[in-house]
C-alpha cells in the first residue's frame, strides 16, 4: 500500500504541474518549455516504473524498466539545458546535436532491452537480475549530467540578483534530492536485497523535486506560468486534504473495525475513486445549482459573481452611456425588475426628472414595503413605476439615483438584495464619477482645441501680414540703397578730387573738414553696401567676386582713412604693414567692408587716450587679421548673440545709440563665404579683439 500511495502522489503531482504548463505552453518562454520537457519525461519515467512494479508479466516489466532508463536520461538532458538557458547560454548547436545522438542511442538500446536483460517480480516490484555492461556507464552518465547542471547553477550564481540566487538555491536543492534519491534509492535498492524498500525513495524524490520547482515558480517567479501553477497547486493541496480526510479514515475503519483486508490494488482504486469524486464535485455542484435555480429559484442570482461581472463592465469603458447601459442590463438580468433607470444629476434632465430628484434628495435609500405607504417620496416613486431608490454618491459629490421597479414575480426585495445593491451602487458611483470627469475633460479639450485653432488662425494671419511687411521693408531697403549709392559715390569721388587738390590749393582747416566729410561719405557707402548685401543674402543673390588682393595694402588704405578720426578721439592707432605679404583670392570690396567695420567699431568703443593695434599675420597655411582695442568690451552673457542680425550689446547702445547692428553680422557672413573663420575675444572694460582667419589660397571657386 505504501508503494501505491507513493506512486499515486508522484504521478498526480507531476501530472498536474505538466498539464498546467501545457495549457500555457504556446505563450511561454524557452525556459518554461524546457521545464515542461523535464517534467513530462519525469512523469513518463515514473509511469513506466509504476507499470513495471505493478504488472505480473516479467516481459512487460523488463520492457518498462529499460524504457525508464531512456526517460530518465531525457529528464537529465532537459535539466542540463534548463540550467544552460537559465543563464541565457542555450545557443550551442553542438550540444543540441550531441543530445539528440545520445537520446537516439539510449532509445535504441532501451527498446532492444540491452540495458537490463532480466528482471524478477516480488512484493517490492520489478528488481534487476541481470544487466549489460552498458547499463552502469549510462546510469553514471545520467547522474553526471545532473551534476553538471548543478555545477553550472552554483558556479554562475555569483553576481546574480537576490531573487535569482534564491531560485538557484531551490533548484539545486531539488535536483540534489532527486540525484541522491536515484543513487541511494534505486541503485542501492536494486543491488542490495535487504534494502529493496529504498527503491521507492527514488520515485518519491522525483515528486519532491516537482513540488520544490512548483514552490519556486509560485513564490519566487521562476517561470512565466506563475499564476496558473499557483492556482493548480492550491487545488492539488485541496484534493490531497480531501483524500486524507476521507480516504485514510475509511481504509482504517475497513481494516481494523470491519476486519476487511484490502489488497494494494483495492486501496489504490479506492484512493483514486475518492480523488476523482473530489475533483468532479465542484463541476457537478455548479451544474445542479444552475439547473435547480432555473427550475425552482428563478429569482436567485449569485451576488459575488454578479459583482465580478459588474466590475469587469465598469472598467471596460470610460464612456458614460456605455457604463449606464451595460450596468443597467446586468442588474436587470440579476434582479429581474419591471424597469430599472438612472437619474444622473450632472446630465440635463427634463422638468419632471428635476422634480423627482428634489424629492429623492431627502433619502439615501428608500424602499416601498407596503401599498399603504403614502409618503410624498413613495407617491412620487409609484407615479413613475418604481419601488426602490438608492442614492449614487461618492465621498464628495451626489451623482444621482438608481431607480428600480417592482419585481416581475411580484415578490419584494430582500435584505440580501438591498445589501447587494448598496455594494453595486458604490462601485457604479466611482465609475460614473470617472466617466463624468472624462466627459468634462473631453469637453475642455474640445473647447481648448477650438481656442487653439482660433489663436493659430490669428497667428497665421498676423504672420502672413508680417511676411508681407517684411518683404515690403526689404524691397524699400534695396530700392533706397540703390538710389542712395549713386549720389554718395559721386560725393565721395568729388571729395577725393578736392582733397587731392585737383580743383586748387586747400588750407589745413579745409583739409580737416573735407577729411571728415570724406570719412562720413565712406561710412555711408559701406553702410549701404551692408544693406544691399543683407538684401542679397535673403534673396539668395549674395555672391563673392574674387580677384587677387594684397590684404596688407587694403588694410593700410582703410587705416589711412581713419587716422584723422582716431586722432580726433585721441586714440593711438598702430599698424605695422608687413613686407612681402602674399596676394590672396578674395572679394576686395567686401573684405574692405569687414576691415572698415572692425576698425570703425574699435574707434567708437575705445575711450579717449586708448589704443588700437592692427596685426596682419602670415602663418603656414592661413593669414590672420586682428584688431585689438582697449575699449569697453562685450559683457560675457551677451557674447553668444553678438554676430546675430540687428543685435547690439547693452553697453554699446549707450555709447553709440545710432548703430544698426548689421555690421558684425555681415562681416561674419562675408568671412564664412570666403571659407574663413571669425576671431573674437573680449573682456568687459578691458578691450576686445575682432578679426578673421582665411586660408592662403583664399576663396575657392
Amino acid at each position: 500500500m505504501f508503494k501505491s500511495i507513493i506512486y499515486l502522489i508522484s504521478i498526480v503531482s507531476v501530472s498536474y504541474v505538466v498539464s498546467i504548463i501545457f495549457k500555457n505552453l504556446k505563450k511561454s518562454d524557452v525556459k518554461t518549455k524546457l521545464f515542461f520537457g523535464l517534467a513530462s519525461t519525469m512523469e513518463l519515467w515514473i509511469l513506466t516504473l509504476a507499470i513495471a512494479d505493478f504488472t505480473n508479466s516479467s516481459k512487460i516489466a523488463l520492457f518498462c524498466v529499460n524504457l525508464a532508463v531512456f526517460f530518465i536520461s531525457l529528464t537529465a538532458l532537459f535539466f542540463l539545458f534548463f540550467c544552460l538557458n537559465y543563464f541565457k547560454k542555450y545557443k550551442s548547436a553542438f550540444l543540441g546535436t550531441l543530445a539528440v545522438i545520445v537520446s537516439l542511442f539510449v532509445l535504441f538500446v532501451s527498446l532492444t532491452q540491452k540495458f537490463i536483460t532480466k528482471v524478477s517480480i516480488d512484493t517490492y516490484g520489478a528488481a534487476i537480475v541481470n544487466s549489460s555492461f552498458v547499463y552502469l556507464p549510462v546510469v553514471l552518465s545520467i547522474d553526471l549530467i545532473i551534476i553538471a547542471g548543478l555545477i553550472l547553477l552554483i558556479r554562475n550564481k555569483k553576481g546574480t540578483s537576490k531573487l535569482a540566487k534564491t531560485q538557484i538555491n531551490l533548484i539545486t536543492f531539488g535536483a540534489a534530492v532527486i540525484l541522491l534519491g536515484n543513487l541511494f534509492g534505486n541503485e542501492v535498492g536494486q543491488y542490495f536485497p535487504n534494502l529493496k524498500y529504498l527503491i521507492q525513495v527514488s520515485t518519491l524524490s522525483s515528486a519532491f523535486f516537482v513540488v520544490i520547482i512548483a514552490y519556486t515558480i509560485i513564490k519566487h517567479k521562476l517561470l512565466d506560468t506563475r499564476e496558473a501553477v499557483a492556482r493548480s497547486v492550491t487545488y492539488i493541496f485541496t484534493l490531497s486534504a480531501v483524500l486524507l480526510v476521507y480516504s485514510v479514515p475509511m481504509i482504517l475503519v475497513t481494516r481494523y473495525i470491519l476486519n476487511i483486508k484490502l489488497s494494494s490494488t483495492a486501496v489504490v482504486f479506492f484512493i483514486g475513486a475518492t480523488f476523482l469524486i473530489a475533483a468532479a464535485f465542484q463541476p457537478i455542484k455548479y451544474f445542479f445549482n444552475k439547473l435547480s435555480n432555473r427550475l425552482f429559484f428563478q429569482e436567485y442570482f449569485d451576488p459575488q459573481l454578479t459583482l465580478d461581472k459588474l466590475g469587469n463592465v465598469l472598467i471596460s469603458s470610460a464612456n458614460l452611456k456605455d457604463i449606464l447601459d451595460k450596468s443597467r442590463n446586468l442588474l436587470s438580468e440579476a434582479l429581474k425588475p419591471s424597469k430599472i433607470d438612472y437619474l444622473i444629476s450632472n446630465i440635463e434632465n427634463d422638468k419632471q426628472d428635476k422634480d423627482l430628484i428634489e424629492i429623492l434628495d431627502k433619502n439615501n435609500l428608500y424602499l416601498i414595503n407596503t401599498e399603504d405607504d403614502s409618503s410624498p417620496i413613495s407617491t412620487e416613486l409609484k407615479k413613475h413605476g418604481y419601488t426602490l431608490s438608492i442614492r449614487i454618491r461618492t465621498k464628495d459629490q451626489n451623482l444621482g439615483y438608481l431607480l428600480i421597479g417592482y419585481r416581475k414575480s411580484g415578490n419584494l426585495y430582500s435584505f440580501a438584495d438591498i445589501r447587494f445593491l448598496t455594494i453595486a451602487v458604490d462601485e457604479i458611483a466611482i465609475s460614473l464619477q470617472n466617466a463624468i470627469n472624462y466627459v468634462k475633460i473631453e469637453k475642455f479639450n474640445q473647447e481648448l482645441k477650438l481656442e487653439i485653432d482660433e489663436a493659430t488662425s490669428k497667428l497665421k494671419s498676423a504672420n502672413q501680414r508680417l511676411r508681407v511687411e517684411d518683404q515690403n521693408k526689404d524691397d524699400f531697403i534695396s530700392m533706397a540703397s540703390h538710389q542712395l549709392r549713386t549720389p554718395l559715390t559721386s560725393v565721395k569721388g568729388y571729395l577725393s578730387m578736392v582733397l587731392d587738390e585737383d580743383a586748387g590749393k586747400i588750407n589745413k582747416v579745409q583739409r580737416e573738414m573735407l577729411n571728415q566729410a570724406f570719412y562720413g561719405s565712406s561710412k555711408m557707402v559701406y553702410l549701404i553696401s551692408d544693406l544691399l548685401n543683407l538684401s542679397r543674402l535673403k534673396s539668395g543673390k549674395f555672391s563673392i567676386e574674387a580677384s587677387k588682393v594684397n590684404l596688407a595694402e587694403v588694410v593700410e588704405q582703410e587705416v589711412d582713412q581713419l587716422k584723422d578720426n582716431a586722432r580726433t578721439h585721441r586714440i593711438n592707432l598702430v599698424y605695422k604693414k608687413p613686407k612681402d605679404f602674399p596676394t590672396i583670392d578674395m572679394d576686395e570690396n567686401k573684405i574692405r567692408q569687414v576691415v572698415m567695420n572692425f576698425l570703425d567699431n574699435a574707434i567708437y568703443y575705445t575711450p579717449e587716450k586708448g589704443s588700437i593695434e592692427i596685426k596682419l599675420i602670415e602663418q603656414d597655411n592661413n593669414i590672420e587679421l586682428r584688431v585689438i582695442d582697449s575699449g569697453i568690451g562685450v559683457p560675457k552673457e551677451e557674447q553668444p548673440h553678438l554676430f546675430t542680425k540687428f543685435y547690439r550689446g547693452s553697453n554699446a547702445k549707450k555709447v553709440r545709440p545710432d548703430g544698426t547692428g548689421i555690421g558684425l553680422y555681415m562681416a561674419k557672413k562675408i568671412i564664412i563665404a570666403h571659407g574663413g573663420a571669425v576671431i573674437f575675444d573680449s573682456s568687459i572694460n578691458k578691450g576686445s579683439t575682432f578679426g578673421f582667419s582665411i586660408n592662403k589660397k583664399g576663396y575657392t571657386y
